[in-house]
């Protein structure tokens, strides 16, 4: 029993140590990853103003080529260039349902979870 308890134990430290997989015991790799860093999502702003998107990316399988910006299915904008941001101008009154996609140098792409945005008339 005590033996089985050393072996359980051993496999639970092995499961657990964080930054390493199970394989070589080598970094493991970031997972990929993609994101809305502003604004916040249920953000509100009044109509006719700019709206500054930002967004991150992070990819497991090569560079992030560019940065997509959507309004619903609509793209409108891309940044090629990390910090990755957006530049919305003028926006007129509604409710927007923003989301991005990241890209990489195979074309490989990754999108996010949306947020919405509420623009009100002034």
């Amino acid at each position: 029993m005590i033996n089985i308890l050393r072996f359980l134990i051993f496999l639970a430290v092995i499961v657990v140590i964080p930054g390493c997989d199970n394989n070589d015991n080598e970094p493991a790799k970031a997972l990929p990853g993609i994101g809305i860093t502003a604004p916040a999502d249920k953000s509100t702003f009044t109509a006719g103003t700019d709206i500054k998107i930002q967004a991150f990316a992070t990819e497991d399988n090569g560079p992030v080529a560019r940065m997509d910006f959507y309004e619903g299915t609509n793209k409108i904008g891309e940044d090629m260039m990390a910090p990755y941001e957006y530049v919305w101008q003028k926006v007129q009154a509604g409710e927007y349902t923003i989301s991005v996609t990241s890209v990489d140098d195979q074309e490989t792409e990754m999108s996010s979870a949306s947020i919405t945005v509420a623009v009100a008339d002034k």
